[in-house]
């Protein structure tokens, strides 16, 4: 409200509506009334989604496809709607399977939708897991605001340090694709596969950790994807809220795959195209998705028709570079830009191999861009053998870890007000 009032209407239709058709349906059992009352609480919730987030895309799209002239409507998107909405529709749609009980009290559920931490960009929380929790809060507790504020602390070190160090870059190539060529596009893909990761998951960390000091516990949405030895794995590793919230939702009410091979191709495919839908409206993000989709389906092929034996790294580093691929056409802001972008990637000149391959760079911010990755890659492979040596071995050094992200926060963290970029969706 404090940005845009008005916007409120919005999470207290969609909080509103399904309260009442959740507690509805834990009365009724004409099993034709209750799936009416499903299709109203979906057809809301995403007739407000639709509205505010995709209308203006179908209106370009119409435009391009059958030369109109439809004028677009303007509307700014507002604030956290792709995962309250989500959240909401996941709740009645529990209810309505008998999975969850209807809450009687309206505050508790509004507080299920509005919990602030995890509001704004998730992640996307099931009612049987955080409404029960948010029933009787627990008195905060030394524990839990330390182990919150460790999650803070790293997630800050994720966003102001590295992927907002990483952005600057990011944006020199990607926003002008033409200038650039050869090693300067694939660094830049690579930072932003690293970029998009810190700023994702940093703040996924800050929720949870926020949430933690609480007594809350919020689920596990980033779980080292990068580590993957296939697309499939890092899809169960990335964001795992989202990516569990389309299989339960969506790929499995499609029939999943119990309706045969091509049946369950076809649902997968739909599956990943509608994710990239969600994730922004911009036919490269379907692109991204169906991208994605292609690529588990190809993974599911090869293990159904050949078994081949591939040491554990090769398959990491592999499966790293394709999901880089992947990211271009998230990231780039047209088609065109997408298909330059490649173009210019096969073009590699020795001569701009060097580190200051970037025009207007500053040298020792893009040193520091690699070292901070070097660390972080460091963290994400060693850092549960460095808890336990100190647990068990250095248990007085164990604030130590805290104390150099706290340093390396306030001595090389970036000033620049950068949003989180899952804000846009």
């Amino acid at each position: 409200m404090y940005w845009r009032v008005e916007y409120i209407i919005l999470i207290v239709l969609s909080t509103t509506i399904d309260y009442n058709i959740a507690k509805r349906l834990s009365k009724l059992n004409n099993p034709r009334v209750r799936k009416n009352l499903l299709l109203i609480s979906i057809a809301s919730n995403l007739t407000l989604l639709l509205t505010f987030k995709y209308l203006d895309f179908i209106i370009t799209s119409i435009n391009g496809i059958f030369s109109t002239h439809i004028a677009e409507i303007g509307l700014i998107l507002p604030v956290g709607i792709s995962f309250y909405t989500f959240q909401t529709m996941s709740y009645t749609i529990d209810v309505f399977n008998k999975r969850f009980k209807a809450v009687k009290d309206l505050s508790q559920f509004s507080l299920f939708v509005c919990f602030f931490p995890q509001l704004v960009a998730g992640p996307i929380e099931r009612s049987k897991k955080l409404i029960p929790q948010l029933r009787s809060f627990e008195a905060i507790t030394w524990n839990n605001f330390r182990r919150g504020s460790r999650l803070i602390l790293y997630g800050l070190f994720k966003k102001v340090v590295i992927a907002d160090r990483l952005a600057y870059f990011v944006d020199l190539v990607f926003d002008s694709p033409q200038e650039y060529a050869g090693f300067q596009v694939a660094i830049a893909i690579v930072f932003f596969a690293f970029q998009i990761y810190c700023d994702f998951s940093g703040y996924s960390d800050i929720a949870i950790g926020v949430a933690r000091i609480f007594g809350v516990r919020l689920t596990l949405n980033f779980n080292k994807p990068y580590l993957s030895s296939s697309v499939t794995e890092f899809w169960r590793r990335w964001h795992i809220t989202l990516s569990t919230w389309f299989r339960d939702y969506v790929y499995i009410p499609l029939g999943g795959n119990k309706r045969g091979y091509k049946r369950s191709s076809i649902n997968l495919l739909i599956t990943f195209a509608v994710s990239g839908l969600w994730h922004g409206a911009n036919w490269t993000f379907i692109i991204w998705g169906v991208y994605h989709g292609v690529i588990v389906f190809l993974e599911r092929l090869g293990s159904k028709y050949i078994n081949i034996s591939t040491n554990k790294v090769i398959m990491q580093v592999f499966t790293f570079i394709v999901v880089c691929i992947g990211w271009v056409f998230f990231r780039a802001n047209s088609y065109d830009d997408i298909v330059t972008i490649f173009s210019n990637l096969l073009y590699f000149d020795p001569n701009t191999l060097s580190i200051d391959m970037f025009q207007y760079s500053n040298r020792p911010e893009f040193l520091l861009s690699f070292a901070f990755i070097g660390l972080l890659v460091l963290e994400e492979i060693y850092i549960k053998k460095f808890i336990l040596l100190f647990r068990v071995r250095y248990k007085h050094l164990k604030h130590i870890y805290l104390i150099i992200l706290f340093l390396f926060i306030l001595f090389f963290g970036i000033r620049n007000e950068e949003q989180f970029i899952y804000f846009q969706f």
